[in-house]
């Protein structure tokens, strides 16, 4: 018998895909340079130092972020203590809230749509590129996408059940602000505000007092925090909304170059897959689902367009609105349309992951020696190390994928999604699993905190810092407890040692006074550190 798979995926299968994309990457590997080392040095200080009303990074409040998604992540930690690495148990917080946001968008798009539309919305987002990769970071975006997903379902919710709508909205904007402060509920609030106004079916009676309702309750739950806060943490709502201020500023033309080429691809599948939906609605009046989603895409841009320091990170709040806009037009989409992005995803997907294989076995074996001298040369010194584990893994993704491909309905229109959030997921396993070793080899900071160690005179504890990054003072902190004291924050506090990060070929312009300990860098970086002692400082 030869049987198909049908599409839209059953739920067992579904459920297997999203397991498959959220779980490799988030355990096994070491502290990188990104914000991710950030994320675990801040629930290094909850747990080690007791620091869990206000964030905290190397011993100084970290205002960027709210505590909401560290407690959670911290929480992980504990509960998974005895089998994994604390680095390990805080990025298992990531995948949590992201199943969170996946359920969430399912169901908004059910409340506005149906069952169809709603698991195209979820795919949508799966194969979002900007995605993939912060969803297996510890980062207090997760957390804010979780809450603004909650935010985005209340609203969905507002015009059949107002005020369990409201609970909802309300509930979820306090874990966007807990999560990255007041700019993280802009969006939603606004959207809620506006949609009598945008579309007839919010026009209900009751809608005013939800959203008082929802306003309240966002209240009550950030004011707890601060009042908590403020009372072990003096000054905490002062610098707190000055950080919030501080997010925004007066647009300019090079953030709308920054951001258009940012959303090209970070949101790509969903965002021509949103602009099909709009298309394809063109002759009749948009519905209701549409009218509010446009909202949310348009607030949310806006958004962007004010912060201050832009950053590719902060487009994933825009994922959400276009994914469940895109979802709404996959059971519509031409059939010609449907094949071609499901091909290029395919081939794609299938010639990038056989790359994969192909540097994994020069890696192991030496064979094409072109291949494996390429990625010596990237990060000299690594040495492949075969592992059964890693093999099997990869190889039933693989099959999966083929199965995958080969057996699906030839006719759906949802082949383009699946196909497309499959590859995806292919592709991140296999780096997740062959090359895990040399990419964490390449970014790994441990070898060069442990080599610093080594050289820091016992008994000291004072050592200031000049030029170091946030990532940086993050992982020395979490790998050997060396707490730096920044000369750009505090001016000169004295220390008898002192770190500095430059590039290679950089005067460290110390002055005299110091002599040098020790310099280490990673292998294939520019970026060199130096440890110096003041001349004079005892042992």
């Amino acid at each position: 018998m030869n049987s198909r798979i049908a599409l839209p995926l059953a739920p067992a299968l579904s459920v297997l895909l999203v397991l498959a994309y959220l779980l490799p990457g988030l355990v096994g590997h070491d502290l990188w340079k990104s914000e991710d080392a950030i994320g675990i040095g801040i629930v290094h200080q909850m747990l080690e130092h007791g620091r869990w009303l206000v964030p905290h990074l190397a011993g100084e409040p970290y205002w960027e972020d709210g505590p909401f998604h560290y407690w959670v992540a911290a929480l992980t930690t504990k509960l998974v203590g005895l089998v994994f690495a604390p680095h390990d148990g805080a990025r298992l917080a990531s995948g949590v809230m992201m199943a969170v946001v996946i359920a969430l968008v399912y169901a908004t798009g059910r409340e506005l749509y149906g069952r169809l539309e709603a698991t195209g919305a979820v795919l949508a987002l799966l194969g979002c590129l900007g995605l993939l990769v912060h969803a297996h970071e510890t980062l207090g975006e997760i957390s804010m996408l979780a809450g603004q997903a909650l935010a985005w379902y209340g609203i969905a919710v507002l015009r059949r059940a107002p005020y369990r709508g409201g609970w909802l909205l309300g509930l979820g904007l306090a874990i966007a602000v807990l999560s990255k402060g007041l700019p993280a509920a802009i969006a939603p609030m606004g959207v809620a505000l506006a949609a009598p106004f945008v579309s007839s079916a919010w026009r209900r009676r009751e809608h005013l007092p939800a959203l008082t309702q929802a306003v309240l309750v966002g209240l009550l739950l950030v004011g707890s925090w601060i009042a908590l806060a403020e009372q072990g943490f003096a000054g905490l709502v002062s610098a707190w909304w000055q950080a919030n201020e501080a997010q925004f500023a007066v647009p300019r033309g090079e953030a709308l170059g920054f951001w258009g080429y940012i959303l090209v691809w970070a949101t790509w599948p969903a965002w021509p897959l949103a602009a099909w939906t709009l298309w394809d609605a063109r002759h009749r009046t948009f519905d209701a689902g549409v009218r509010v989603l446009i909202a949310a895409v348009a607030a949310t841009f806006a958004v962007l367009l004010f912060l201050a320091d832009p950053r590719e990170v902060y487009s994933l709040p825009l994922l959400l609105p276009l994914s469940l806009l895109a979802g709404a037009g996959v059971p519509s989409l031409r059939r010609g349309a449907a094949n071609a992005l499901a091909w290029f995803g395919v081939m794609s997907t299938g010639f990038l992951g056989a790359l994969v294989w192909l540097g994994w076995f020069a890696m192991v074996t030496g064979v094409p020696v072109a291949i494996a001298r390429n990625f010596t040369r990237l990060e000299p010194g690594h040495v492949t190390q075969f592992s059964w584990t890693a093999f099997a893994v990869a190889l039933a993704f693989t099959i999966a994928w083929v199965w995958l491909i080969l057996k699906s309905e030839r006719t759906a229109a949802f082949r383009s999604v699946t196909f497309w959030a499959a590859g995806i997921t292919l592709l991140w396993a296999l780096a997740m699993t062959l090359i895990l070793s040399w990419i964490d080899y390449g970014k790994s900071y441990g070898p060069v905190a442990q080599a610093m160690k080594k050289h820091v005179p016992e008994g000291i504890r004072c050592v200031e810092s000049r030029g170091l990054g946030e990532a940086q003072r993050a992982i020395f902190d979490y790998r050997v407890e060396l707490v730096t004291r920044r000369v750009e924050r505090e001016g000169d506090p004295g220390c008898p040692l002192l770190l500095v990060q430059a590039y290679l070929g950089d005067s460290d312009d110390i002055g005299p006074g110091w002599k040098l300990l020790w310099e280490g860098r990673r292998p294939r970086d520019r970026e060199r550190y130096r440890l110096y002692q003041r001349t004079g400082a005892r042992q």
